[in-house]
């Protein structure tokens, strides 16, 4: 028998596989297109609410920098207030001790007026 030249078997496309396996190359490149463009939109979208917070961030450190200056005042003003009280009960103590004390004395000179005359 004469010997069998075996040929090496390599793949051979026909048309429909070549047509195929160029459809599915289509498609993967428009779909890696479409995911960058929405990379894109996720991409501007984060910068836009970035923003929004940083706007957020300091509006709070401003409004918490007021409120603290509020509350500054409002102990500075509790303060006054509490020291004009005790100066009143103080100013008051002061008026009723003054109007004992000259009724006592107004008798006493009353008296030694008498026994100077």
């Amino acid at each position: 028998m004469p010997p069998r030249f075996r040929a090496c078997k390599r793949p051979r496309f026909e048309s429909d596989d070549v047509a195929r396996l160029t459809w599915e190359s289509k498609s993967a490149n428009d779909r890696i297109e479409h995911m960058a463009h929405e990379l894109q939109d996720v991409n501007a979208r984060y910068a836009e609410l970035r923003s929004v917070v940083q706007g957020m961030e300091s509006h709070l450190v401003h409004l918490t920098t007021r409120m603290q200056e509020g509350e500054h005042r409002a102990d500075v003003a509790e303060g006054r207030l509490i020291a004009l009280e005790e100066f009143f009960v103080s100013d008051a103590e002061e008026e009723e001790e003054e109007e004992e004390i000259p009724a006592q004395d107004v008798d006493s000179d009353v008296d030694s007026t008498i026994e100077d005359a």
